[in-house]
């Protein structure tokens, strides 16, 4: 794989061959995928990140680390779209593999991952909210309420317009048993009216 990255020049097999070798959980392959964070094509830039996150790159260097933060938010807000065949990972859903990769640079980027999920989230529709969904709910509460759901106010801001978000996602989206599943999970209404009742938004 990493003689196939010397020579090849199409973006989505580029991408496909960066995920793969990030899989693998090396981290000594951080100075050949660090590269890849500067190439010209998103897509490219998107799997760079994707991989460094995945050999547990813990973002020693903090410019290398703001960078794969970026580059992941930047998935987050508007996802390169991939050429047949496209990218074959997660289901082709990057934005929902960006999101997952990003719950793993919380300890070192809290705040800024949960912004750039929550950006996503709003921007996500029916099946493509479910991983985004679970991500996000994982960056603001990290664990389940354990007893009842705290009051609205009490929560923190990121925590309060994560709710709201997700409250204002259209009803193709709540009718989905997955995605009100995660809702259950983590504690929180499982119906839309219910949850802007709670995040005290107009019906």
């Amino acid at each position: 794989m990493l003689r196939l990255l010397d020579r090849e020049a199409i973006p989505e097999v580029v991408s496909t061959t960066l995920i793969a070798v990030g899989l693998l959980g090396d981290v000594e392959l951080v100075h050949r995928l660090q590269p890849f964070l500067d190439a010209e094509e998103q897509l490219v830039r998107w799997a760079a990140a994707t991989a460094l996150v995945r050999v547990g790159y813990a973002g020693s260097d903090p410019a290398l680390g703001a960078q794969v933060l970026a580059e992941l938010a930047a998935t987050e807000a508007e996802p390169p779209q991939p050429a047949p065949p496209g990218i074959a990972f997660y289901d082709g859903d990057l934005r929902g593999y960006a999101a997952t990769s990003l719950t793993l640079l919380a300890d070192r980027y809290p705040a800024e991952a949960l912004d750039a999920v929550t950006q996503g989230l709003a921007a996500t529709s029916g099946p493509a909210t479910f991983a985004i969904t679970a991500a996000a709910l994982r960056l603001a509460f990290r664990a389940p309420h354990q007893t009842s759901l705290p009051v609205f106010a009490d929560l923190e801001s990121r925590q309060q317009h994560l709710v709201r978000v997700l409250a204002a996602l259209d009803q193709d989206t709540w009718r989905w048993a997955n995605f009100l599943e995660i809702l259950r999970a983590w504690g929180l209404p499982q119906d839309r009216t219910s949850m802007r009742i709670y995040a005290d938004m107009p019906n």
